[in-house]
């Protein structure tokens, strides 16, 4: 009994890390380089970009609505949301002169500080929406 436990857990091991590579997805495939000419290319940075600029826009418009149902949090939020944007606006601004070291620290610091405050603007909305209704 010993003896045949470990092989049956060396079967289960070694079937399992076969099974984990057969079953890799089919859309993965590789690119064919003329495909890849063909295709335009996307630059990553700026998709991410434009994503990140929308959310903001998003962000402002909710906002903009939550002075609509309270004022007072509207004032609040809209302090905070100002000073967080112009905290990540001083660091743009410098971006481009630190080491990347700092950048990989920095960057998701401020994009979370931002995504914090803009869901907190969000739930603040909902909340004001529902209890108007």
């Amino acid at each position: 009994m010993k003896k045949i436990f470990p092989a049956v857990t060396v079967v289960f091991l070694l079937s399992g890390c076969v099974a984990s590579q057969k079953s890799a997805p089919a859309n993965l495939s590789p690119v064919t380089p003329v495909a890849a000419a063909g295709a335009p290319k996307v630059n990553v940075a700026e998709s991410q970009t434009k994503d990140y600029a929308s959310r903001l826009m998003q962000c402002r418009a909710e906002l903009d609505a939550l002075q609509t149902y309270n004022v007072a949090q509207h004032q609040q939020f809209k302090a905070e949301f100002e000073k967080t944007a112009g905290h990540l606006k001083k660091y743009l601004e410098v971006k481009n002169g630190i080491g990347s070291d700092v950048n990989d620290l920095a960057m998701p610091k401020y994009q979370f500080a931002i995504r914090d405050v803009c869901f907190r603007i969000k739930t603040q909305l909902a909340s004001s929406i529902v209890k108007a209704a």
